[in-house]
Parts: C-alpha cells; sequence; structure tokens
C-alpha cells in the first residue's frame, strides 16, 4: 500500500496559514490535532474559510477546540449614514476571554503562547445551533410564532442582552452582536455568545446592533420592505414610509406592527427606537434591557407560551 504522510509537528504559529489537517500543533503545554479551517456563512451567503480560525482535537483531554491565531484586517460597518472603521484585535478577545472566565454567558477560552511568543486563543465549542439558523430552520405562521414561542425566547434574548449590558459596564464591548453569535444551548435554551475579536470605533456599537438582533427575534427572521409588500393582502395599499426603516439596514422594516398588528404596542415602541427617524435612541444596553423589561411584564409568561 500507499505509506502514510509523515507525520508534520509544529510549534510555531507565525505562519498560521501553513497549519493544515491532519498537522499536530503544540502550543501551552497542549498538543492538538488540527482537523481544518473553521468556516462562516451568513445571510445565505456561502460560506467563507476563516483561514486564522481552526478545528482542532485536544489530544490530552479528547475534546474538540477552536484555535484562533493573530490576525489583522481592517474594514467598515455601515450605521445609518456613517461609515465606522472596524478591525481585528485578538489582544482586545483575549482580555474579553479572561473578563468573562467561568461566565457561561459567553464562550470560555484561555490564552497560550507559542515557542517564539505568539498567542493563541483556545476556544471551548459552545454546543448548539445559532439563533439565526435555529429561527430560519423551523419557519411557523408569525401568529403562532407570536402567541407560542416568541415570549419566552424574547426572555431568552433579555437575559443575554444582560450579560452583555454587564460586559459594557466592564468596559468591554462584543462589536460584533449578530443572530448567528448567539448559540442555543440544546438542553436549557439559555443563549450564549461567541466571537469577541472585533473592535469598532463606535462606543455604542453594541447597542446599535443589538436592535438587529431584536428586529429578527420579533419578526421570526430578517423582513425588507419587498418581503412586506409581498405578505401585504391583495390589493391592500402600501402602508410603509421613509421613517419606518432600521436604523443599520435601511431595507429592514422596523415598523414591524404596520405587517404584525397584534404586537403590542410597547414591543413595536421599543423596535421603533431603532428606527431612521427614532426621537429617542437607545444609548446604552442597560437601557435596552430595562425596556424589555417593561414589555415582558405584559407578555405571557414562558410556561403559558411554551
Amino acid at each position: 500500500g500507499i505509506p502514510p504522510s509523515p507525520l508534520v509537528v509544529k510549534s510555531n504559529t507565525g505562519d498560521f496559514t501553513a497549519i493544515d489537517h491532519g498537522h499536530v500543533l503544540h502550543v501551552g503545554g497542549r498538543t492538538f490535532l488540527i482537523r481544518g479551517c473553521a468556516y462562516e456563512g451568513r445571510f445565505g451567503i456561502e460560506a467563507s474559510p476563516k483561514f486564522w480560525v481552526k478545528w482542532a482535537l485536544d489530544l490530552d483531554s479528547g475534546r474538540p477546540k477552536l484555535l484562533k491565531f493573530p490576525f489583522q484586517e481592517a474594514f467598515s460597518m455601515q450605521i445609518g449614514a456613517l461609515r465606522v472603521p472596524c478591525f481585528r484585535d485578538p489582544e482586545k478577545e483575549g482580555r474579553v476571554l479572561r473578563l468573562v472566565r467561568g461566565d457561561r454567558r459567553f464562550m470560555q477560552g484561555r490564552t497560550v503562547t507559542d515557542d517564539d511568543g505568539h498567542a493563541v486563543h483556545v476556544l471551548d465549542i459552545l454546543p448548539g445551533p445559532n439563533l439565526y439558523d435555529v429561527l430560519r430552520q423551523a419557519p411557523r405562521p408569525h401568529g403562532e410564532y407570536f402567541e407560542r414561542v416568541l415570549p419566552g425566547l424574547l426572555r431568552r434574548v433579555r437575559d443575554a442582552l444582560d450579560a452583555m449590558a454587564w460586559l459594557n459596564r466592564q468596559g468591554e464591548r462584543h462589536g460584533d452582536i449578530r443572530n448567528d453569535h448567539l448559540i442555543v444551548d440544546p438542553d436549557t435554551g439559555r443563549l450564549g455568545w461567541i466571537d469577541f475579536d472585533l473592535s469598532v470605533a463606535a462606543s455604542d456599537i453594541d447597542v446599535h446592533c443589538a436592535g438587529n438582533v431584536l428586529l429578527f427575534v420579533v419578526a421570526q427572521g430578517i423582513v425588507t420592505f419587498a418581503d412586506a409588500r409581498r405578505l401585504l393582502p391583495p390589493a391592500a395599499p402600501d402602508p410603509f414610509e421613509p421613517a419606518d426603516a432600521a436604523l443599520v439596514f435601511s431595507n429592514r422594516v422596523a415598523n414591524l406592527r404596520k405587517l404584525y398588528p397584534y404586537l403590542p404596542e410597547g414591543l413595536n415602541e421599543l423596535l421603533m427606537r431603532y428606527s431612521v427617524d427614532a426621537p429617542e435612541p437607545f444609548a446604552t444596553m442597560d437601557e435596552v434591557v430595562a425596556a424589555l423589561d417593561g414589555v415582558l411584564r405584559g407578555l405571557p409568561p414562558p410556561e403559558v407560551a411554551s
């Protein structure tokens, strides 16, 4: 037969692009078998490789891990009419990992160094699907979703945002709050945050992006103006106007009560604070959580809504 390829063992991660499937990496006193590059898909876009993130097996414990190598990347994010600079910041991710250690509302991990002093984040894998996939893969009529699923789910989202409010009070930001960065625990339904390596030149970035999560959860997915108009009854007048648009993604509907009139007014008012012309936008995540608490008091308890 064909002899096996020679085993490649590495202890330097300076050129992490050369660390590939089947290689063995020894860092931080532990040994990892590299299983391949991590991929990330988003909003129906084909998954692309994150070549600075590798799936690995910890050969000492037998547990799967993610290894994240320092990677510098700069780009910009659109918030309303503003383009805000963003960059990947592995040092910031290391600070967050240390800060949230032991707090299961966040992905856990630690930072180790290789033989040449390069930092590597060794991350535990949160089990379960992300929130985006959960809602997109199990659609149901929105009225049924609103009555049976949303009250309980919105309470879990509230707890996740409360965790983020705590992180913000410690002087740190997530930087990339998205539905696919919330993992749903398959046993408890609790939501856990992942992926902390993005820094954004806007102190209120987490507050802005929390609106995208809330709009997604209340609408049971992304609802653009084109989607909403297709859902209107035949020959119904178009009820939408520019002020109904979301701030961060102006093609999405923030005024969801025009599409789903059974939504409570308080909930819709909360969502409209993320609209393009919001007179009173949220300033902190604590304000978002407090507003959610007020809305939740008017919804059925989870055991009734399950």
